[in-house]
C-alpha cells in the first residue's frame, strides 16, 4: 500500500483521551440501575454503543434506545488491557486495540453481538488509540513509545501493515502519542503528543 502519513508540524493544542464509539450515532453510559433500557433486537433500538474498559479488559456492545438514550449490555468480549475502539466506515465491522500489542477484528452483527474475524499483533507495546479512515480502508494506531502504525484491509478483509513504511514518528524525538483523530474528509489526522502537545500529518498518496 502507497497511502502514508507526513508529518507536519506540531500544533500547541491538547486533548483528552475518550474510548467510546457509537453505531449509528448512539451514546454512552453504563448499564447498572437502567430501569426500561431496551432489551437487545426490539424494534426500538436502532444503534449500538461500543466501549473499551483497560482493568476489566474487555469490549462491550450496548442496545441505546432511540427514544430515552438508556443502554443494556448486549455483548462482551474479552481483551486483556484494552484501550481503544473505533468503527469501521462504511462496513459493519469494529476494530479494538489492546496496551501490549494486540488488534482485533469483529464484525457487528444487527443485534449488536461481536463475531469475531481476525486478530494480528504489532510490535508495539504501548497502544492508546485507533481510528480508521472514512474510506474504510486504512486505519492508524498510536503508540505511547513508538510513533503511529499504518494498516490497511486486505483482499481478505484483514487489517495488515503497510509496506514499506508501517511506522511513523514524530520529529519529536520524545514524542508520546496518546490520542487520534482524523479530519472529516480524512485528508489530516491529528495526534495528541503528552510531551509536545498536538502533532499534524497530512495522508496522501506517495
Amino acid at each position: 500500500m502507497t497511502r502514508f502519513l507526513h508529518h507536519l508540524t506540531p500544533a500547541l493544542v491538547l486533548a483528552s483521551s475518550a474510548f467510546l464509539a457509537a453505531c449509528g450515532g448512539g451514546g454512552g453510559g453504563s448499564p447498572g440501575g437502567n430501569t426500561g433500557a431496551p432489551s437487545p433486537g426490539t424494534p426500538s433500538v436502532e444503534r449500538y454503543a461500543l466501549a473499551t474498559a483497560y482493568n476489566g479488559g474487555t469490549l462491550s456492545s450496548f442496545a441505546v434506545d432511540t427514544q430515552s438514550g438508556r443502554m443494556q449490555l448486549v455483548d462482551k468480549v474479552s481483551i486483556n488491557a484494552s484501550t481503544a475502539t473505533a468503527l469501521r466506515p462504511g462496513h459493519d465491522e469494529v476494530l479494538a486495540i489492546a496496551n501490549g500489542g494486540g488488534v482485533y477484528h469483529y464484525g457487528l452483527e444487527t443485534t449488536g453481538r461481536f463475531d469475531y474475524i481476525y486478530s494480528d499483533v504489532l510490535p508495539g507495546n504501548a497502544l492508546n488509540d485507533i481510528v480508521v479512515h472514512p474510506s474504510g480502508d486504512y486505519a492508524y494506531v498510536a503508540d505511547g513509545a513508538d510513533g503511529i502504525y499504518q494498516l490497511y484491509f486486505d483482499e481478505y478483509g484483514q487489517i495488515a501493515s503497510m509496506e514499506p513504511q508501517d511506522l511513523v514518528t514524530s520529529d519529536n524525538v520524545d514524542a508520546a502519542f496518546t490520542d487520534l483523530a482524523l479530519s472529516r474528509n480524512g485528508a489530516h489526522l491529528y495526534a495528541t503528543d503528552s510531551e509536545n502537545g498536538v502533532s499534524h500529518f497530512s495522508i496522501g498518496n506517495d
